[in-house]
């Protein structure tokens, strides 16, 4: 019994590892972070039109261990209903205490 507890407890921690690195490595994912902070500052955030993550448009820089500097642009309405192209700078990091994506450093030009 003791034996087939600690092989489930290592398996799991294992699995949880490769979650954390699959996570921790994705570009696409980090510019999904940085996607969904950015739209959390526009003033029509359902507008809003990205190009993909390898588009020419956005640049996504290594930094550090689970760190991205993003570089990119999103098309979306301003509070009179205009459609324009605003590009972004934005900083995210793969928490792995959290399990979760942190934003820094936004900044929508």
């Amino acid at each position: 019994m003791f034996r087939f507890l600690a092989i489930t407890t290592l398996a799991a921690g294992l699995l949880t590892g490769c979650e954390y690195q699959e996570a921790c490595n994705s570009k696409a994912k980090g510019y999904e972070a940085a996607k969904d902070a950015v739209s959390s500052s526009l003033k029509a955030p359902a507008t809003a039109v990205y190009p993909d993550w390898n588009d020419d448009g956005v640049q996504i820089l290594t930094y550090g261990e689970c760190k991205f500097s993003i570089l990119g642009f999103v098309d979306s309405q301003n509070g009179y209903g205009a459609l324009i192209r605003s590009k972004f700078r934005v900083k995210v990091e793969y928490q792995k205490t959290k399990s979760d994506w942190v934003s820094s450093g936004l900044l929508i030009m």
